[in-house]
């Protein structure tokens, strides 16, 4: 390894001063970055994306009607202070709704009972009184956006989210901004923190956690339910087709930081520029059927690259929800060891659908990502040269932030 020097050194003095800071303030870091109370930036959420493929979706026998409905169009889940239709559950459920206790993430449990436990436990967030008041405030919000947005989306233009945006939702969710700057976080920044369920395997694994509970719940005979646990289990499904979310270990990175006494404020840093890096210039996915494709993600959703991943998320989501319909249909036939082959069947296509973040990151098409975790040791990638270089901290791999 050659020896480098910060390609920004305004920056490095900007992020070196933040290890220093005794206080929980927060620093803007390129218009990118939203500092946390630790000193780690919080990844922004573009959802529009989420809602515009589920409404795409076609649901079967909504609320008892036989007709097809749009995902947008089936109401799954009565609360007392709102109805949300299955695309609303889609865009809702992990980034605004959850559990923020990192104990509670899904994915990353070894065990399937824990991952489904843990499933039910960020589901039941919906019945929290508390987060049931934000929900009205976070769609007026959301809307807002979309129309803002509207133009970007017809024109295949990268959706537009700003600092004033996220702090808005830390401040509906119970936090505080000053200046755009988060200063203490609400539960939509502490989601955004805590929660790797969004990212690499554990997308994948929270996916089919929730997946399955749906196919069973659909097998006891309640089929609206089915379909609101499908909607929050299709949150990480559809964020795995993002390639930032599909390659960018988010878990693995942050411990890793963590383990260091000054670089554990930069975990999060290096995610956020992995996670965009990737979603705007674009990765080859593949999945355990050997499918090919190219991915953008998250705000380069609608973008004319993505088409082809666009439409591969739409067939995969509507898979899964018919899945849980002819499971419905057929309860009263399965015996129970019936239904348990038809289940892992089920759950074994889902998995060959979904993208593999492990082949994908050695697929040789693909470029390094911009920072990366081998064998315990950290990589960043130099643009300048396309070279992959060890790195030797966190707090020096943030000296190479590009953005």
């Amino acid at each position: 390894m050659f020896a480098m020097k910060p390609r920004n050194k305004k920056l490095l003095l900007i992020l070196n001063s933040l290890v220093l800071m005794s206080c929980n303030s927060g620093a803007n870091l390129s218009n990118m970055a939203l500092q946390s109370e630790n000193g780690t930036p919080s990844l922004q959420f573009e959802t529009l994306e989420h809602y515009d493929a589920a409404s795409q979706v076609k649901l079967h026998d909504c609320n008892g009607i036989e007709s097809q409905f749009n995902g947008n169009k089936c109401l799954v889940l009565k609360l007392p202070v709102i109805s949300l239709s299955y695309a609303d559950m889609v865009r809702l459920s992990g980034d605004y709704i959850g559990n923020p206790d990192p104990g509670r993430n899904i994915g990353q449990q070894a065990d399937l009972a824990q991952r489904e436990a843990n499933f039910m436990v960020n589901f039941d967030a919906y019945n929290n009184s508390t987060y049931q008041t934000y929900l009205i405030k976070y769609l007026t919000k959301i809307r807002s956006m979309d129309e803002r947005n509207k133009f970007n989306k017809q024109n295949q233009r990268p959706l537009e989210i700003s600092d004033k945006d996220n702090c808005d939702f830390n401040e509906i969710s119970g936090g505080l901004c000053v200046g755009n700057i988060p200063v203490s976080l609400g539960v939509y920044l502490q989601l955004a923190n805590n929660s790797n369920d969004h990212f690499d395997n554990n997308a994948i694994q929270s996916y089919l956690a929730g997946h399955g509970l749906a196919l069973k719940t659909a097998y006891a005979g309640n089929l609206t339910l089915a379909y609101a646990y499908e909607g929050f289990a299709a949150h990480f499904g559809s964020d795995s087709f993002a390639a930032g979310h599909t390659r960018t270990q988010k878990q693995q990175i942050q411990d890793r930081c963590q383990n260091e006494v000054e670089g554990r404020k930069f975990g999060g840093l290096l995610v956020k520029e992995a996670h965009d890096f990737s979603n705007k210039t674009g990765i080859t996915l593949i999945n355990n059927n050997g499918k090919q494709w190219v991915a953008l993600g998250d705000a380069y959703f609608f973008t004319s690259g993505n088409a082809q991943n666009k439409q591969l998320l739409i067939e995969t989501l509507q898979t899964g929800v018919d899945q849980i319909y002819d499971i419905y249909q057929k309860r009263a036939l399965l015996s129970a060891t019936e239904f348990s082959k038809l289940s892992q069947d089920n759950l074994k296509i889902m998995q060959g659908m979904l993208p593999n973040p492990d082949l994908t990151r050695n697929l040789t098409v693909n470029p390094p990502a911009i920072f990366s975790l081998q064998d315990g040791v950290l990589w960043w990638r130099d643009l300048r040269y396309n070279k992959n270089e060890p790195v030797s901290s966190c707090i020096n791999a943030a000296s190479f932030y590009h953005l």
